[in-house]
């Protein structure tokens, strides 16, 4: 559920570049996506006190493509006064995700 909400709110400000998407996400978290041509801005809020780096991993892991996992965040407050965390994420095209490579005795000739 939060992959495709994150999802719609980023096929949204990827068509508008520069201006921020804002949606009320459960239980009183914000968030706001912004793309640039060179990256996308995360902000995840509350109204009364900062959310937890747990939200901040898990709207991470719940994106719609890959970044990483140890992205850093700032703490700061919001025009409406909302406490938030913000990080940059790479823009989708500039991801390249690697995955080991496994040796298998199987697959050596």
């Amino acid at each position: 559920m939060l992959r495709k909400f994150l999802q719609s709110m980023l096929d949204e400000a990827v068509q508008n570049i520069g201006v921020a998407v804002r949606r009320k996400y459960t239980q009183g978290l914000h968030i706001a996506i912004a793309a640039t041509k060179k990256d996308v801005q995360v902000a995840i809020s509350r109204d009364k006190v900062y959310p937890s780096e747990k939200e901040w991993q898990t709207v991470l892991q719940q994106f719609p493509y890959f970044v990483p996992p140890k992205t850093g965040f700032v703490k700061f407050v919001d025009g409406q006064k909302r406490f938030a965390l913000r990080g940059k994420l790479p823009r989708r095209e500039n991801v390249v995700q690697q995955l080991p490579f496994e040796k298998t005795e199987k697959g050596m000739s």
